[in-house]
């Protein structure tokens, strides 16, 4: 279980980076450095009521509004029924592959502006703190899904025009959600210590769970609801979720968050002097942290491993239609989707393996599982992906949930948000090769089989770092949650 950084002496308001709230006062540190243990001290200033309610409802809005935009898989369909792209294939071939690609294009378009607004915001949450996360994020995606709801029905969208509405849509919801997502990943530090590793857990597994919003969406479009009133309510619901949750988090919670900067700024001290216990990156500078064997890892595995999730998120409806799922009127998209909030369920076991077995085991059953789920899109069976479909969903819960309790716990919460910001700045990049890769698979191979053996071989440099990681973690066991 985690431990919180120790506090020497009392913090004041200026020994720490702001999270947006106000200065610390000295009425908010109950206990002295002299009274009470690190675990204590931080307890004193986390896990109050208000904390809670805040994290509580934090979870609910990562649940409803942080991820719609990865239920791609339930959104094509429906787009597709309502006529978009209708345009651009014949009257005898209404779901050719010019239409397939500029929905793919859409898709990469939106999640790429989820990628490269999560490194935007997280440079900026450090400063700025989780109550600009919460209102910019309510504002765009309230926005982008009214607009997703107005625009590109049974009109003309193809390469004529010179803006494509539903793409400014995209992109509005993928950068709302990347605030929202962000946001999600502060909540753990607001709770008691032994209560970060499943806080975290919840946080991403909800992300995931954010997914299935479509599979209400499509079904509602087929009960005969319109497309503009199925996206009107939610952006709605959207935008006052958010304005009470940014009401929730002033007083107390930003306290806590500033109080939990000083602290480290503390232990960065017993860290230089050699006599601290806590992670060796604590305090620490960017460039630092940055020139260091767990910034090298966490790079590798977002650059390698989000690049490989998004992917077969933006392909799997193609893989899926071309193993025959469009005859079962696309009852395994469904399904695919469906299964995605599953990990919610699974979040205490998650939380267990990790802080039993430590972060470099849980990685590699992360890898396991890539490898499952991969293996399994090359086999031309369409009841074989139910298979691939679970190995995928624990897959990237499992992901993010131990990839964002390592930024937490190894490089903590002053500078998580800009390491988190230089890990998606590359991966974000990275992202938009994702219809090219598609598209030349397709192209040249007749189908995804070439990306999903792309997928696999990326694996490979991360076994071999994890490896690496491991001996490391043997030698420096503060570092390991698995230790506290």
């Amino acid at each position: 279980m985690m431990k919180e950084p120790a506090v020497i002496d009392q913090p004041d308001a200026e020994d720490g980076r702001k999270d947006g709230g106000d200065s610390l006062a000295e009425s908010d540190v109950t206990l002295s450095s002299t009274e009470a243990a690190p675990e204590e001290r931080n307890d004193a200033q986390a896990g109050g009521l208000r904390q809670w309610a805040t994290v509580i409802l934090g979870l609910l809005v990562t649940l409803l509004f942080s991820g719609p935009i990865f239920g791609w898989a339930s959104w094509q369909p429906m787009l597709e029924e309502d006529g978009v792209y209708r345009d651009l294939c014949d009257s005898s071939e209404p779901l050719c592959e010019a239409r397939s690609s500029r929905m793919v294009l859409l898709y990469t378009v939106g999640q790429m502006a989820a990628t490269m607004g999560l490194a935007v915001v997280s440079f900026l949450t450090d400063r700025a703190g989780p109550l600009f996360l919460v209102v910019a994020g309510g504002l765009l995606a309230s926005a982008g899904l009214l607009v997703m709801g107005q625009g590109g029905s049974e009109l003309s969208t193809g390469p004529a025009d010179v803006v494509d509405v539903l793409q400014i849509a995209t992109i509005l919801i993928g950068a709302g959600g990347a605030c929202l997502i962000m946001h999600a990943m502060k909540l753990a530090f607001l709770v008691q210590s032994r209560y970060f590793p499943i806080v975290m857990t919840f946080a991403n597994c909800l992300v995931d769970a954010s997914a299935v919003v479509p599979v209400g969406f499509y079904q509602s479009y087929r009960m005969g609801l319109s497309r503009s009133s199925i996206f009107g309510f939610y952006a709605a619901l959207c935008l006052g979720s958010t304005a009470l949750l940014a009401l929730s988090w002033c007083g107390a919670p930003l306290r806590t968050l500033e109080a939990c900067n000083a602290a480290e700024l503390r232990a960065g001290k017993e860290v230089e002097a050699g006599s601290s216990k806590h992670p060796r990156l604590h305090g620490l500078s960017v460039r630092r942290q940055c020139a260091s064997l767990e910034f090298a890892f966490i790079m590798v595995l977002f650059t390698t491993q989000v690049f490989t999730s998004n992917s077969y998120l933006g392909y799997n409806k193609l893989l899926l239609e071309s193993l025959g799922d469009a005859e079962t009127d696309y009852a395994y998209v469904q399904i695919f989707t469906a299964l995605l909030p599953a990990s919610a369920l699974l979040a205490p076991l998650y939380s267990l393996l990790l802080s039993k077995k430590g972060f470099a085991t849980t990685f590699f059953v992360v890898i396991f599982l890539n490898v499952t789920w991969n293996t399994v899109a090359l086999v031309p069976s369409l009841q074989l992906q139910l298979m691939g479909f679970i190995a995928f969903t624990n897959f990237r819960a499992l992901l993010f949930s131990t990839a964002f309790s390592f930024l937490g716990h190894t490089f903590g919460n002053r500078t998580f948000g800009t390491i988190n910001g230089l890990c998606s700045l590359v991966t974000g990049g990275l992202s938009f090769l994702i219809w090219p890769c598609t598209d030349l698979s397709q192209r040249f191979f007749g189908s995804v089989s070439a990306m999903s053996a792309l997928l696999l071989t990326l694996c490979l440099p991360l076994i071999l770092l994890n490896f690496r990681l491991a001996q490391f973690l043997r030698k420096h066991p503060a570092g390991d949650v698995c230790s506290q």
